[in-house]
Protein backbone atom coordinates (compact mmCIF):
# COMPACT_ATOMS: atom_id res chain seq x y z
CA UNK A 1 0.00 0.00 0.00
CA UNK A 2 1.68 3.29 -1.16
CA UNK A 3 -0.01 6.73 -0.33
CA UNK A 4 1.12 9.74 -2.09
CA UNK A 5 0.25 12.97 -0.70
CA UNK A 6 0.05 16.90 -2.16
CA UNK A 7 2.67 16.15 -4.53
CA UNK A 8 2.83 19.03 -7.16
CA UNK A 9 4.62 17.89 -10.10
CA UNK A 10 4.83 20.55 -13.63
CA UNK A 11 6.83 19.62 -16.59
CA UNK A 12 8.46 21.84 -18.63
CA UNK A 13 6.45 21.38 -21.74
CA UNK A 14 8.81 18.94 -23.29
CA UNK A 15 8.39 15.75 -24.45
CA UNK A 16 8.92 13.06 -21.16
CA UNK A 17 8.35 9.48 -21.12
CA UNK A 18 4.58 8.72 -20.31
CA UNK A 19 4.59 11.87 -18.09
CA UNK A 20 3.66 13.15 -14.15
CA UNK A 21 2.77 10.16 -12.29
CA UNK A 22 3.35 6.57 -13.90
CA UNK A 23 2.65 3.16 -12.94
CA UNK A 24 2.66 1.29 -15.79
CA UNK A 25 2.72 -2.56 -14.47
CA UNK A 26 -0.98 -4.49 -13.74
CA UNK A 27 0.35 -5.77 -10.89
CA UNK A 28 0.08 -2.50 -9.01
CA UNK A 29 -2.51 -2.16 -6.34
CA UNK A 30 -3.73 -0.21 -3.63
CA UNK A 31 -2.16 2.93 -4.51
CA UNK A 32 -3.92 6.44 -2.91
CA UNK A 33 -3.22 9.41 -4.67
CA UNK A 34 -4.78 12.45 -2.59
CA UNK A 35 -4.33 15.85 -3.40
CA UNK A 36 -1.75 17.63 -5.55
CA UNK A 37 -1.19 18.82 -8.77
CA UNK A 38 0.34 16.63 -12.30
CA UNK A 39 0.61 19.87 -14.91
CA UNK A 40 2.48 20.63 -17.99
CA UNK A 41 3.90 17.35 -18.18
CA UNK A 42 5.16 17.24 -21.96
CA UNK A 43 4.52 18.49 -25.65
CA UNK A 44 1.23 18.12 -27.44
CA UNK A 45 0.80 14.73 -28.20
CA UNK A 46 3.45 13.24 -25.58
CA UNK A 47 3.10 12.34 -21.37
CA UNK A 48 -0.36 12.29 -19.21
CA UNK A 49 -0.86 13.96 -16.06
CA UNK A 50 -1.41 10.54 -14.80
CA UNK A 51 -0.55 6.75 -16.53
CA UNK A 52 -1.97 4.08 -14.44
CA UNK A 53 -2.05 0.36 -14.75
CA UNK A 54 -3.11 -0.86 -11.35
CA UNK A 55 -6.29 -1.70 -9.67
CA UNK A 56 -8.25 -1.12 -6.42
CA UNK A 57 -6.76 2.40 -6.15
CA UNK A 58 -7.66 5.71 -5.04
CA UNK A 59 -7.07 9.25 -7.18
CA UNK A 60 -9.06 12.04 -4.31
CA UNK A 61 -8.66 15.94 -4.96
CA UNK A 62 -6.04 15.77 -7.52
CA UNK A 63 -5.53 18.39 -10.07
CA UNK A 64 -4.72 17.34 -13.93
CA UNK A 65 -3.95 20.47 -16.39
CA UNK A 66 -1.91 21.43 -19.35
CA UNK A 67 -0.88 18.11 -20.11
CA UNK A 68 0.52 16.90 -23.66
CA UNK A 69 -1.77 14.43 -24.07
CA UNK A 70 -4.21 12.97 -21.47
CA UNK A 71 -5.26 14.44 -18.03
CA UNK A 72 -5.25 10.75 -16.90
CA UNK A 73 -5.54 7.32 -18.63
CA UNK A 74 -6.48 4.46 -16.49
CA UNK A 75 -4.80 1.66 -18.74
CA UNK A 76 -4.79 -2.23 -18.09
CA UNK A 77 -2.88 -3.78 -21.14
CA UNK A 78 -1.26 -6.43 -19.22
CA UNK A 79 -4.79 -7.03 -16.83
CA UNK A 80 -7.79 -9.42 -18.38
CA UNK A 81 -10.43 -6.72 -17.36
CA UNK A 82 -7.83 -3.59 -17.60
CA UNK A 83 -7.22 -1.13 -14.88
CA UNK A 84 -10.06 -2.42 -12.20
CA UNK A 85 -12.04 -0.89 -9.28
CA UNK A 86 -10.20 2.29 -9.09
CA UNK A 87 -12.12 5.36 -7.96
CA UNK A 88 -11.14 9.04 -9.56
CA UNK A 89 -13.27 11.33 -7.56
CA UNK A 90 -12.85 15.07 -6.33
CA UNK A 91 -10.52 16.03 -9.27
CA UNK A 92 -9.83 18.94 -11.41
CA UNK A 93 -9.22 17.34 -14.83
CA UNK A 94 -8.53 20.61 -17.14
CA UNK A 95 -7.31 21.84 -20.31
CA UNK A 96 -5.16 18.89 -21.38
CA UNK A 97 -4.36 18.91 -24.84
CA UNK A 98 -5.56 15.65 -26.29
CA UNK A 99 -8.52 15.01 -23.75
CA UNK A 100 -9.46 14.62 -19.85
CA UNK A 101 -9.73 10.87 -18.82
CA UNK A 102 -9.65 7.71 -20.27
CA UNK A 103 -10.67 4.85 -18.71
CA UNK A 104 -9.87 1.53 -19.92
CA UNK A 105 -11.24 -1.13 -17.12
CA UNK A 106 -14.31 -2.70 -15.34
CA UNK A 107 -16.04 -1.45 -12.08
CA UNK A 108 -14.23 1.64 -11.94
CA UNK A 109 -15.65 4.69 -10.33
CA UNK A 110 -15.55 8.39 -11.78
CA UNK A 111 -17.71 10.89 -9.52
CA UNK A 112 -17.70 14.37 -8.17
CA UNK A 113 -15.42 15.65 -10.67
CA UNK A 114 -14.90 18.32 -12.82
CA UNK A 115 -13.76 17.95 -16.34
CA UNK A 116 -13.50 20.95 -19.16
CA UNK A 117 -11.49 22.08 -21.79
CA UNK A 118 -10.11 19.06 -23.41
CA UNK A 119 -8.78 19.02 -26.60
CA UNK A 120 -9.14 16.33 -29.55
CA UNK A 121 -10.79 13.01 -27.23
CA UNK A 122 -13.49 14.14 -25.60
CA UNK A 123 -13.64 15.07 -21.44
CA UNK A 124 -14.16 11.06 -21.00
CA UNK A 125 -13.96 7.97 -22.64
CA UNK A 126 -14.59 4.72 -21.50
CA UNK A 127 -13.43 1.34 -22.37
CA UNK A 128 -10.84 2.62 -24.94
CA UNK A 129 -9.82 -1.18 -25.40
CA UNK A 130 -11.92 -2.78 -23.07
CA UNK A 131 -14.13 -1.83 -20.58
CA UNK A 132 -17.65 -3.21 -18.28
CA UNK A 133 -19.50 -1.84 -14.94
CA UNK A 134 -18.06 1.31 -15.44
CA UNK A 135 -19.92 4.43 -13.12
CA UNK A 136 -19.88 8.12 -14.35
CA UNK A 137 -21.64 10.22 -11.94
CA UNK A 138 -22.24 13.72 -10.38
CA UNK A 139 -19.78 15.00 -12.65
CA UNK A 140 -19.27 18.49 -13.93
CA UNK A 141 -18.27 18.03 -17.93
CA UNK A 142 -18.19 21.02 -20.10
CA UNK A 143 -15.89 22.94 -22.99
CA UNK A 144 -14.71 19.98 -24.16
CA UNK A 145 -13.23 18.94 -27.87
CA UNK A 146 -15.81 16.83 -29.93
CA UNK A 147 -17.30 15.41 -27.11
CA UNK A 148 -18.62 15.84 -23.29
CA UNK A 149 -18.40 11.33 -22.65
CA UNK A 150 -18.12 8.88 -25.05
CA UNK A 151 -18.76 5.33 -24.41
CA UNK A 152 -16.98 2.58 -26.33
CA UNK A 153 -14.27 3.26 -29.76
CA UNK A 154 -13.36 2.14 -32.32
CA UNK A 155 -15.67 -0.27 -32.24
CA UNK A 156 -14.99 -1.84 -29.14
CA UNK A 157 -17.36 -3.95 -27.13
CA UNK A 158 -18.41 -2.07 -23.58
CA UNK A 159 -20.67 -3.18 -21.35
CA UNK A 160 -22.89 -2.02 -18.20
CA UNK A 161 -21.00 1.28 -18.38
CA UNK A 162 -23.93 3.68 -15.88
CA UNK A 163 -24.06 7.22 -16.75
CA UNK A 164 -26.09 9.36 -14.55
CA UNK A 165 -26.45 12.63 -12.77
CA UNK A 166 -23.98 14.41 -14.44
CA UNK A 167 -23.81 18.15 -15.88
CA UNK A 168 -22.43 18.25 -19.47
CA UNK A 169 -22.85 21.11 -21.28
CA UNK A 170 -21.17 23.68 -24.21
CA UNK A 171 -19.08 20.59 -25.50
CA UNK A 172 -18.37 21.07 -29.29
CA UNK A 173 -19.55 17.65 -29.80
CA UNK A 174 -22.09 15.41 -28.48
CA UNK A 175 -23.20 15.24 -24.79
CA UNK A 176 -22.68 11.71 -24.35
CA UNK A 177 -21.68 9.40 -27.04
CA UNK A 178 -22.08 5.93 -27.72
CA UNK A 179 -19.24 5.03 -30.11
CA UNK A 180 -20.17 0.95 -28.76
CA UNK A 181 -21.20 -2.33 -30.12
CA UNK A 182 -21.28 -3.53 -26.89
CA UNK A 183 -24.80 -3.75 -24.36
CA UNK A 184 -25.96 -2.01 -21.38
CA UNK A 185 -24.73 1.32 -21.54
Amino acid sequence: HLRFSNLNVTGNGTAAPQGGLIFTSHVVHHIEVLGGSYSNCGAAGTCHGIYFSGDDSLFDGVTMSGNGYLGMQLWGSGSSDGAARNIVRNCLISDNLQGGLAVNGADDLIYNNIIKGAGANSGIVVGYARGANDSIFNNTIYGNIPHGIVVGTYGTPTSGTLIKNNIISNNSGYAILNDDEGSGS
